[in-house]
């Protein structure tokens, strides 16, 4: 089925494995490490576990890291030994500062040898921390079910009835659903974090929005209020520039009260937002100071036009007003 699938032309290449990243499905094993740390009785290690057909690593764009890839040859003949592949965090967690490459793995009465080191996969979720994860040939130790993935050249939905027929060549009853783009289940697995930041945003730009408006509203009502106030300064001979940054200084100066009071309570409250956040902690000096810079400058346009209206005063109409 893979040859004939990988022979269609716009193919690149095609596997099977028997859990694709970020599906909500699961698979563990326990093991011991030969020669390892001693562990109590009854305990074993655990790592999330994956039957994959050779060529799969190439398929998912999976990077080697050190060692080698399945093959052909590891296959069940009775002389292929049980070989398998792990991942980097697998590496970091049970083989820290150590080659993992030649090192047994005892799964039951079976014992896997370590043969090559792969990249990371979020295989859990996009949000989530990667897990430990051991591939092994599925020519070796078949799974029942199994998923095909397909790279391809062009639009991978265009090629899904080619493969279909593929796959029906070999077995006319085998069920063959769920077909999708690895984009679609990124998106699919992304969907409720990009909800609520889309969500967030929505809100941060009302809200900003609301506070443009309301400075606005404040100062522009206190320069009214103030007109034969500047009218008298400018009639003493305070210059446009020195009315305006009187103005701008006041508003400011409410603008930096309301910044400070605005950061403590993001140290006071930033555990609410830890569980929104992937990887991102709520007190990031350089984030922080970037929102305080823009909303600084938008309170600087608020406070600036107001301003900049008190400087055309005409003193003579001001007076006379009074």
């Amino acid at each position: 089925m893979l040859a004939r699938t990988e022979a269609l032309p716009g193919v690149t290449s095609a596997a099977v494995t028997s859990i694709l990243p970020l599906h909500n499905q699961d698979d563990r094993a326990e093991f011991l490490i030969e020669h390892g740390p001693s562990l109590p009785p009854n305990e074993r290690l655990q790592t999330d576990l994956r039957h994959v057909s050779p060529g799969y690593f190439q398929t998912m764009g999976i990077a080697l890291k050190s060692g080698r890839l399945f093959d052909n040859h590891d296959n069940n003949a009775a002389r292929a030994p049980l070989v398998g592949v792990v991942d980097e965090i697998f590496v970091r967690r049970f083989f820290p500062g150590q080659n993992p490459l030649g090192r047994h793995l005892l799964l039951g009465n079976t014992s896997l040898e370590i043969a090559g080191v792969v990249g990371d996969v979020k295989h859990a979720g996009a949000d989530r921390d990667v897990r430990p994860t051991l591939y092994i040939s599925f020519l070796q130790r078949p799974a029942m079910r199994m998923n095909l993935v397909v790279r391809t050249a062009a639009d991978p939905v265009n090629l899904a009835a080619s493969v279909k027929r593929a796959i029906w060549s070999i077995d006319g009853n085998q069920p063959v659903y769920r077909i999708e783009s690895m984009d679609t289940v990124v998106a699919e697995a992304t969907s409720a974090p990009r909800l609520i930041f889309s969500l967030l945003s929505t809100f941060a730009a009302i809200a900003l929005g609301l506070a443009a408006i309301g400075i606005y509203g404040v100062v522009a009502y206190s320069v009214a209020q103030r007109t034969n106030e500047i009218g008298i300064r400018m009639a003493l001979g305070a210059r446009p520039r020195n009315v305006l940054a009187h103005v701008l200084r006041q508003g400011m100066t409410v603008v930096a009260l309301g910044l400070a009071i605005g950061l403590a309570a993001v140290f006071a409250l930033g555990r609410l937002a830890e569980s929104l956040l992937y990887k991102t902690s709520p007190h990031e000096s350089l984030v922080l100071a970037a929102i305080s810079t823009l909303l600084a400058a938008v309170a600087l346009l608020a406070c600036w036009l107001p301003a900049r209206r008190a400087t055309r005063i005409n003193p003579i109409e001001a007076l006379r007003a009074e």
